[in-house]
């Protein structure tokens, strides 16, 4: 018989993944320890990910689904749904990852067994697995406190590779209301910021080794984001709103002044990284674009096309790419 009250709360924010949200959501319903609840947060996304969840809740009542009034991106997507979780610990699960059927029992075990825990980490397997490199995203093992938890464990920041006691989330959604009524959309590096701020008001963590959760790297997403000026033009803006937040945290809390001073040189190396790659990117469409318009001056015969031509390429140059005539 199932408590009144759910153990966990998994917190899935769905976007666009109708193509994975059916593995998501079947390694949740079988779940060995059975005292969950899955929250689906709808995040306008234009696919059936939606529908298909639906289907999924009409057979579970586990599964409850709720619905942004607008795009929010996937930070506020997933406090919308740990601000209505009952569980007594939160998982955030992307909706194209899954989990171990055994997740949620290893993890109860472990808590039962060790006492109170704010943060339990574990670990994490990449699918499909890379050619080249570890396939495994590990959570520090073992206990600590603070400040240790602030200095070593925050730069931990994947926030899907843990669990979180629901107090403790409730006490950083308090923290963001009361600090940052009136934040823009977070588009990059919000896990960084996210796990900062939840170690800040952590009292302890423990690690286990155990591969609890698989991580999906879709590897033709990430290309496609490579070659996308506009995908590279928002990560720059997501990485300077993140560092402006880091800034001003760390004037407010205690325990945060050097550590988020070396998060945001971090991200700052980061939000370089992507400015030097958007140059680079841009830089090849360039080429592309005067080529192109070469190839059109030789073919032609015309002296008016010619010039059309040849203005294009001058007004291009001297807008440095901003402008085509």
């Amino acid at each position: 018989m199932q408590s009144s009250s759910p153990f966990f709360s998994i917190v899935i924010p769905v976007y666009n993944t109708e193509q994975y949200i059916s593995r998501c959501l079947t390694s949740c319903i079988k779940q060995t320890f059975e005292n969950i609840e899955i929250i689906v947060v709808d995040d306008c996304g234009r696919d059936n990910a939606i529908q298909i969840a639906q289907e999924y809740a009409q057979n579970d009542c586990r599964i409850q689904i709720i619905h942004n009034p607008k795009n929010l991106g996937l930070f506020f997507t997933r406090i919308a749904g740990e601000r209505i979780a009952k569980g007594e610990y939160i998982i955030c699960l992307d909706s194209d990852d899954f989990l171990s059927h055994s997740m949620c029992q290893t993890l109860y075990e472990t808590i039962k067994g060790g006492g109170a825990i704010d943060i339990l980490g574990f670990s994490s397997e990449i699918t499909p697995q890379p050619t080249k490199g570890n396939c495994l995203i590990t959570s520090p093992l073992g206990i600590y406190q603070q400040p240790k938890i602030i200095e070593e464990i925050s730069f931990h920041w994947m926030i899907w590779n843990k669990t979180y006691h629901k107090s403790l989330i409730s006490k950083v959604i308090d923290f963001l209301d009361t600090h940052f009524q009136s934040i823009p959309k977070i588009n990059m590096a919000e896990d960084a910021l996210k796990f900062f701020i939840i170690c800040l008001f952590a009292k302890n963590y423990y690690g286990i080794e155990n591969v609890l959760h698989y991580y999906y790297k879709n590897q033709s997403s990430i290309t496609r984001d490579l070659n996308n000026l506009k995908r590279h033009k928002s990560a720059i803006q997501g990485f300077s709103q993140t560092i402006l937040m880091l800034e001003k945290i760390k004037d407010i809390h205690p325990l945060a002044h050097n550590q988020a001073k070396i998060l945001i040189q971090i991200l700052s190396n980061h939000k370089r990284e992507t400015q030097y790659s958007y140059w680079i990117t841009r830089a090849k469409k360039q080429k592309n674009y005067i080529g192109n318009l070469l190839k059109a001056i030789k073919a032609t015969k015309s002296p008016k096309k010619k010039i059309v031509a040849y203005r294009k390429i001058l007004v291009y140059i001297m807008s440095l790419g901003l402008l085509k005539a």
